[in-house]
């Protein structure tokens, strides 16, 4: 669907960097407890669809947890959903955000490993394997 040029009601992959509040939200205080509260349940109920191999509805999840953090707050449960919403979309078939991909290779996060995983293996099979080794010699091999 289209409005003024731009398109409404689609799903969009952006940068992480990109992400801003918006300028007409009239909340300016925010409680944050309520707000990660909300974004955990998001998070476990985007894993539970993972889980089921529904990666659509994972997606939207996530995607409704990552909503509820603020321009600045951005905690390891942040860097989680962020790092879930990659692999549902690997998983998928999509192409990977590499400036995403870049910054969240520097997260110390329980599933960053699934992500550089699945990552080296979208590499290797777009036939970047100077890429995919550089990948794995740099995160996934244990010495």
């Amino acid at each position: 669907m289209e409005g003024d040029g731009k398109v409404v009601g689609a799903i969009a992959n952006v940068e992480i960097s990109q992400i801003e509040t918006n300028p007409f939200q009239p909340r300016t205080q925010f409680d944050e407890d309520a707000l990660n509260e909300l974004a955990k349940i998001g998070f476990n109920k985007g894993i539970k669809h993972e889980k089921a191999n529904n990666l659509k509805s994972a997606l939207s999840e996530f995607k409704k947890a990552f909503a509820q953090f603020t321009s600045i707050d951005k905690n390891d449960l942040y860097y989680q959903i962020s790092i879930r919403i990659e692999i549902c979309n690997l998983k998928q078939g999509g192409k990977p955000n590499e400036k995403n991909i870049e910054i969240l290779s520097k997260q110390n996060s329980q599933f960053k490993t699934d992500l550089l995983y699945r990552y080296a293996l979208y590499l290797a099979q777009n036939g970047k394997i100077s890429d995919c080794e550089n990948l794995i010699a740099k995160y996934l091999l244990k010495t």
